[in-house]
């Protein structure tokens, strides 16, 4: 049988991929949805199809679909990345002493997340940019407050608590 005691760096840089990965996800979809509204009221002026009432019941149509589906896929994914690295954690064992390491990583990348936080609402307090945040309110629960530091560390620590009760520590 293989050593697998050397796999527990994994979980650090799943972590922090998994935030990134996140954050960009939210930083596109704001912009998205920002673009999405001003293309919609563009379609539906009558100089863009005519009056054609169908078209415009399309667009408004898609438009109730659009700001929703955004927001669900930056927090589907943002929430199934955080159930990976839990998967990770079952089958990575963790020598005990490495689990400081874990720690002081997990503290690093909570700072990272909170700083990723900052430039969120930074981001997102543009006046132009801030009626589309509002329209996230999904992803806001996750980027726009400071509830990533606190998912980053409950995931964290439940991931060292599940790679150290799996493994023997020899």
């Amino acid at each position: 049988m293989d050593n697998k005691k050397g796999q527990g760096g994994q979980i650090l840089g799943f972590l922090l991929l998994a935030v990134l990965i996140g954050f960009i996800l939210y930083m596109l979809a704001v912009p998205m949805s920002y673009l999405w509204s001003e293309v919609s009221t563009q379609l539906k002026e009558p100089e863009a199809f005519g009056s054609d009432n169908k078209t415009v019941e399309k667009v408004e149509q898609f438009d109730g679909f659009m700001n929703p589906l955004m927001d669900q896929i930056v927090f589907i994914s943002f929430i199934g990345l955080m159930l990976v690295l839990l998967v990770v954690g079952i089958f990575t064992d963790i020598h005990p002493v490495f689990t400081i390491f874990l720690f002081i990583g997990i503290i690093i990348t909570i700072i990272i997340g909170s700083q990723l936080v900052n430039v969120a609402e930074d981001a997102v307090s543009n006046p132009a940019l801030n009626n589309s945040a509002d329209n996230l309110p999904l992803s806001n629960i996750l980027f726009g407050s400071f509830f990533l530091p606190v998912i980053i560390l409950v995931v964290g620590v439940a991931v060292i608590i599940i790679s150290m009760s799996r493994g023997t520590g020899a």
